[in-house]
């Protein structure tokens, strides 16, 4: 058990709002849970039933007023839709995440081992930052455009469940051999660029501990946006590279721009992914919230 003689516990009651059938590491939940309520915390668990159910859980928190957090438990998609429901409100969130990649987790150097989660939902600082804003939805990592969202919109939960980041990987594989990419007209505070796979980041990481834009900041109102031009398989695959070992250095390969509203265009059927899940087709707008997302972050 963590030590809390050192500490000052704070916050007493909690909502925790837990995805049953988010992401293979659902196990560290339950020990989470625990450590918290050997920490002295009140827990209201609450488990999400439908795709909207976690707004409805906190819409109620917040009317009722007696939660001093809420915690999302689940990957990044089920993290993102309670945090839709948190910005612009006193109440914090603290996290504890499942899913395949847990970019959010990365993003605040936040633990796995489910001790060290529940001492920071306890005793963790606030730290208040500000989200992306697509079409009126808020995100907290990023939006993207080609490559990664084509291989988004086909995955299926089974296929995570059974696979995990290799499910990825299989459709990517598939995806260079079978797809050819589409143009984007992407706008970024009225500097028009053509690409074929536009990342808006508002975080340093990509897919787990890739970091794709070392000058994000989850703290600033600010966009930073990689474009990619790949036209062929191989320049794909040479931009895969560049983000899985470049850590943010594409040597030519990309085009880095930072902004406040990004509009991007193309093919009326090209998906859309907004932290990690398939939200549409374009021409998508991006900016930032001007009200902050309070985040309970390791201290």
């Amino acid at each position: 058990m963590v030590e809390q003689k050192k500490h000052i516990l704070q916050r007493q009651n909690a909502l925790v709002i837990y995805n049953p059938t988010a992401g293979s590491r659902a196990k560290i939940i339950s020990p989470t849970l625990q450590s918290l309520t050997l920490l002295g915390m009140n827990l209201d668990i609450q488990e999400t039933q439908s795709a909207g159910h976690a707004k409805t859980l906190c819409q109620e928190a917040i009317k009722n007023g007696s939660y001093d957090c809420i915690i999302a438990a689940g990957g990044d998609g089920t993290i993102n839709q309670v945090a839709n429901n948190l910005i612009g409100t006193d109440i914090p969130l603290g996290i504890i995440p499942t899913g395949t990649a847990n970019v959010l987790a990365s993003e605040i150097s936040l633990s796995s081992k489910p001790e060290l989660i529940a001492h920071t939902i306890a005793f963790g600082r606030v730290k208040p930052i500000f989200c992306g804003d697509l079409n009126g939805r808020a995100f907290l990592l990023m939006v993207s455009v080609g490559f990664d969202s084509k291989i988004v919109a086909k995955v299926s939960k089974n296929l995570k469940n059974i696979f995990g980041k290799g499910a990825y990987v299989l459709l990517a594989l598939k995806h260079l051999f079978t797809e050819t990419a589409t143009p984007l007209q992407v706008t970024v505070d009225g500097e028009k660029n053509i690409a074929t796979w536009a990342i808006v980041s508002k975080g340093v990481y990509y897919a787990g501990k890739y970091k794709l834009a070392p000058e994000a900041d989850l703290s600033r109102k600010e966009l930073v946006v990689t474009l990619f031009e790949c036209e062929s398989m191989y320049e794909t695959i040479r931009c895969l590279f560049s983000i899985g070992f470049g850590q943010g250095d594409f040597k030519g390969r990309a085009k880095v721009l930072r902004g406040t509203s990004v509009l991007i265009e193309g093919d009326g059927n090209e998906p859309v992914q907004l932290d990690g899940d398939y939200v549409g087709t374009l021409p998508v707008s991006v900016s930032v919230f001007q009200e902050p997302l309070n985040l309970i972050v390791p201290n």
